[in-house]
């Protein structure tokens, strides 16, 4: 069963003009494992969806995790008003997570990484703070 979340995305998708560099998403939102995140839709200010694509570029590329449509959104950020507001809508399937950003009517937008690569570290045994 599809969301009513996941269904707007995929029409705000099927109604763009210019899907280039959008086939990235095309297959994520045709994806037969898509779902929705615990906190689908968020709205927050430009400069925050600007600030927080920005620490994604620079946490990926430091940990060498593959991302797709990072750089391209960015660019579509730099261009709106920075105090206006834009709509999050965070997906994953079992390959991929990551949010669609929509601004008005139209969806300018994606972030996603590939799943998996993370290294879990111990962390301190409680008990040894007894002895």
């Amino acid at each position: 069963m599809t969301s009513h979340n996941i269904s707007y995305v995929k029409g705000l998708f099927d109604k763009m003009g210019n899907k280039e560099g959008f086939c990235f998403l095309e297959d994520f939102l045709n994806s037969k494992t898509i779902e929705e995140r615990e906190t689908c839709h968020e709205r927050y200010i430009v400069r925050f969806a600007l600030g927080h694509a920005l620490s994604r570029l620079e946490s990926t590329r430091k940990h060498k995790k593959r991302t797709f449509g990072v750089e391209e959104l960015i660019q579509s950020l730099q261009k709106i008003n920075s105090e206006s507001f834009i709509d999050f809508y965070s997906f994953h399937d079992e390959k991929h997570i990551g949010t669609c950003f929509v601004y008005g009517d139209e969806l300018i937008g994606f972030e996603f990484v590939s799943r998996g690569g993370t290294n879990t570290q111990p962390g301190l045994d409680v008990g040894l703070l007894n002895k």
